[in-house]
């Protein structure tokens, strides 16, 4: 990794889905509402997702620690949240467990929290900050099913009625279009002939895009070839920057955690390693 230039960071999740409970009209009244929450109760889904992002690391890491792996725990989140509020019954019990989303939220105070991280994304898009981070989802659904209009209302910005039925082929290029756009051209035609078939209902999509400037740069001079050390006990040649500095460092005793924290220009967003 060249830390002197800007660094960038593309990532694609894409779910398909085969049913859409309460998006459908079976009932009166509306299932999902937005209503107003604390940050306490933005701090406790918050956490929610850190307990996601090291339930996922723990399994990946499983299957092959020799391995590197890249994957974002947000885009991951991001997509299931939607696919929470299209669940009911058992269904939702088990995507509230994979989400670690406790009892003491409601389906509405989590629907109030996106609303409120979705607006806040979009400020964040009209204001001059040292780096770029942008998050969006989609839901595309067959167009004939029928969708509840509060739930529209509610979505309107993910909601996106397509027809996989009779024009696949035009779909599934709107879909790799909006990708691309999204990502700033650095993902192009995503979704490739047969991943997507006339029997899709939904498909979920999250794209995050971020570039930012390290608030410490590496200087490029600094740069040494130093053996690095695999898991495997072999060494491989590697080059190396070194800064000397005051960075915190985190431990969290409850998943035996040992982190340390670079932040990027503007102070809101770091890497931790």
């Amino acid at each position: 990794m060249v830390m002197t230039s800007p660094w960038k960071m593309v990532i694609l999740l894409l779910i398909m889905v085969s049913f859409a409970g309460p998006l459908s009209v079976v009932a009166q009244q509306c299932p999902i509402s937005v209503v107003p929450v604390s940050d306490a109760q933005v701090k406790t889904l918050r956490d929610s997702r850190l307990e996601l992002a090291v339930d996922l690391l723990r399994s990946v890491v499983s299957q092959d620690p020799t391995q590197n792996v890249f994957l974002s725990p947000y885009s991951i989140f991001s997509a299931i949240q939607l696919l929470f509020f299209a669940s009911s019954g058992r269904s939702e019990e088990i995507v509230r467990k994979l989400l670690h989303i406790p009892d003491n939220l409601t389906k509405n105070d989590v629907a109030g929290i996106y609303a409120l991280e979705r607006e806040q994304n979009e400020r964040n898009k009209n204001t001059t900050n040292k780096y770029e981070l942008d998050s969006a989802s989609k839901i595309y659904v067959q167009q004939d099913m029928s969708v509840r209009d509060c739930v529209k209302d509610i979505f309107s910005n993910e909601y996106s009625p397509v027809d996989f039925k009779h024009h696949l082929r035009f779909t599934r290029g709107d879909i790799n279009e909006w990708i691309e756009w999204q990502t700033r051209h650095m993902i192009v035609d995503c979704i490739p002939e047969g991943f997507l078939d006339s029997h899709t209902s939904i498909l979920l999509v999250n794209a995050v895009y971020f570039k930012g400037l390290w608030k410490s740069r590496f200087m490029k001079y600094q740069t040494y070839l130093k053996n690095f050390h695999m898991a495997d006990g072999s060494k491989k040649p590697t080059k190396m920057m070194n800064k000397r500095g005051f960075f915190r460092r985190i431990y969290d005793n409850k998943h035996g955690v040992d982190g340390l924290e670079l932040p990027y220009k503007g102070d809101n967003i770091s890497m931790f390693i």
